[in-house]
């Protein structure tokens, strides 16, 4: 099975929040997001302190973009000197199973039925974009039909995260990830149906800022600005909003809530062995990111490229 086939579902749970344009009440009972700490500039991070082997963090860009989809010697150095490498999620079989089978409807329920005749066929020319024909399109849930209009349309499939996870595995390094893809199958999976409904509509409405926006993120990516590519998230989803509290609940339960998941496991890996760990920046910046975090438990952790 070629790669932009086999990855494709993992790419979506991997891109989803750069592009999610929310106005649902689902997760009004979050907590809102900690005040933002700056982060100086850098994307690959050493972890020390004493008493443990050195340990790497990697801020990537979910994109198969050529400019940022490559692997810098300073970035294979650190895979080199690490005994395990850490992912998101591990990127096999198994979790493309799992993200294929969530997508489908169960029973005789097809999306035309959910989501009414007038807005159907828009969501099929959409969709046929991306290389899904209708009799597929049909079975989709509607968040898996938010996810995949919400992203530019994959041609290689080969973005930053699947290159780091194939090298990792030609060097014979162990393989661990921080999340299942239940875990991040469940962020959409729990939304109601008809928030699923409102999601999907909002995306079609904005599909036209997809490129633009991706395009924003990866100059700041480029600079090595991952701060700045934070502050860009915080205008664009208020922009693109009549509800920015509901916005802001809900980057609390994509970003915050999994960073804080994501440290807990971290520590106690980098305790026991040298790891190389690559996680989207997102993740890394900001009072509840991973660094600040690591940080105020007594980690140095600095920029090394």
């Amino acid at each position: 099975m070629k790669a932009p086939a086999t990855y494709y579902l993992i790419n979506l749970l991997l891109l989803c929040q750069f592009f999610l344009v929310p106005t649902h009440t689902w997760a009004r009972e979050a907590k809102t997001s900690a005040p933002t700490v700056t982060l100086e500039k850098g994307l690959l991070w050493k972890i020390e302190k004493e008493g443990i082997k050195t340990s790497y963090l990697l801020g990537t860009i979910h994109s198969e973009d050529p400019r940022v989809a490559k692997l810098s010697p300073t970035v294979r150095q650190a895979i080199d000197k690490s005994e395990l490498a850490v992912f998101e999620l591990e990127l096999n079989f198994s979790t493309l199973y799992k993200s294929v089978t969530a997508m489908y409807l169960e029973g005789e329920q097809t999306l035309e039925q959910i989501i009414g005749k007038e807005d159907y066929p828009a969501m099929i020319q959409q969709l046929e974009k991306h290389g899904f024909p209708e009799s597929v399109v049909k079975r989709m849930k509607p968040w898996a039909v938010m996810l995949t209009i919400s992203m530019p349309k994959s041609k290689t499939g080969q973005i930053l995260d699947l290159l780091l996870y194939q090298y990792a595995l030609q060097l014979g390094k162990k393989i661990k990830g921080l999340e299942t893809a239940e875990e991040q199958l469940s962020l959409f999976e729990n939304i109601p149906l008809t928030e699923q409904i409102t999601l999907l509509k909002d995306s079609l409405a904005h599909i036209e800022s997809v490129n633009e926006t991706l395009e924003q993120l990866h100059k700041f990516y480029i600079a090595h600005t991952l701060q700045a590519m934070k502050d860009f998230e915080a205008i664009y989803l208020e922009k693109t909003t009549n509800e920015p509290e509901l916005v802001k609940a809900l980057m609390v339960k994509l970003v915050d809530e999994r960073n804080n998941r994501m440290v807990e496991r971290i520590i106690p890996i980098i305790q026991q062995t040298s790891t190389f760990i690559a996680v989207g920046s997102m993740h890394l910046v900001g009072e509840t990111g991973i660094i600040y975090q690591l940080r105020k438990q007594g980690y140095k952790v600095s920029a090394v490229w």
